[in-house]
């Protein structure tokens, strides 16, 4: 099978999401967002981890959703990657042979060790085909102020995920609902969904049916959700699929209110942003 002919492979697999920082913002600030729970259900990448990094209240489990076995093979690879990270004896050794602090030498070899990943022939396609645009170096990681890999209070949060295995990837899709019923029963009766990052899925759900179905899905999610569970969304792109995704300030504070949008308005009016 020609990868480019396959639509799983058009992937972003790390960060593509610009205008993060106000989004991020607000999510780190209790009295503009208060902790709604302690679960956070994502699709993509990266945009998670930065989320989780920037919240004020602890995040307890993340579970990304994504159909596709090459996002599956990515977090399979990526979660070996943090498990190597969590052996604090070698990390010391090697972090003072390189004349490093330990935590950043530690980031420095995450970024060094996704970006060879990155280069798989599993994934390749997936991060370099398509849309380049939208694409950044993955090392600007560790510059950028949004990133989980910018500092080591937010490296170690999410490492701290890893470590204590808290995380979770679910070959699942929002516009499947029996996947997702079968997604929230990983997640234990006494915990909420505090955040929902639905990245740009709206865009991609234009059929009738499957908009419908995406619906469905939300309703199955509203089970573990509050009634004010923090919806975070891109905002509709006018430059079409080649355009890079757009976060600024979208978190929709009440997810009655995000549903009934959903549910009510075309799928190509913005919701309620926050």
């Amino acid at each position: 099978m020609n990868p480019l002919d396959h639509s799983f492979y058009r992937l972003f697999l790390v960060t593509n999401e610009q205008g993060q920082g106000l989004t991020l913002e607000k999510l780190g600030d209790p009295e503009k967002t208060p902790a709604e729970g302690s679960v956070m259900i994502g699709t993509a990448a990266f945009f998670n981890l930065n989320a989780i990094a920037a919240r004020h209240s602890p995040i307890k489990k993340l579970i990304i959703i994504d159909k596709s076995p090459v996002a599956k093979y990515f977090w399979e690879k990526f979660s070996e990657i943090m498990d190597e990270v969590n052996q604090p004896k070698l990390w010391h050794l090697r972090a003072l042979a390189h004349h490093r602090p330990v935590l950043q030498y530690q980031r420095e070899i995450v970024i060094e060790k996704v970006e060879k990943l990155l280069k798989d022939k599993r994934l390749i396609w997936a991060n370099f085909w398509g849309e380049p645009s939208a694409l950044r170096p993955f090392q600007l990681e560790f510059y950028d102020g949004v990133s989980w890999l910018f500092d080591d209070q937010r490296f170690e949060k999410i490492c701290r995920l890893f470590k204590e295995k808290r995380f979770e990837f679910h070959q699942a899709s929002f516009t499947e609902p029996n996947s997702i019923a079968e997604v929230i029963h990983s997640i234990p009766r006494e915990m909420t969904v505090d955040m929902l990052y639905l990245s740009n899925i709206r865009e991609y759900a234009t059929k009738e049916e499957e908009h419908d179905k995406f619906v469905a899905s939300l309703y199955i999610l509203k089970t573990v959700c509050t009634n004010n569970t923090y919806v975070i969304d891109t905002l509709p792109r006018e430059g079409g699929i080649s355009s890079p995704l757009d976060l600024r300030q979208r978190i929709t504070k009440n997810f009655l209110i995000m549903l009934s949008d959903f549910a009510l308005l075309s799928q190509t009016q913005p919701g309620y942003g926050y």
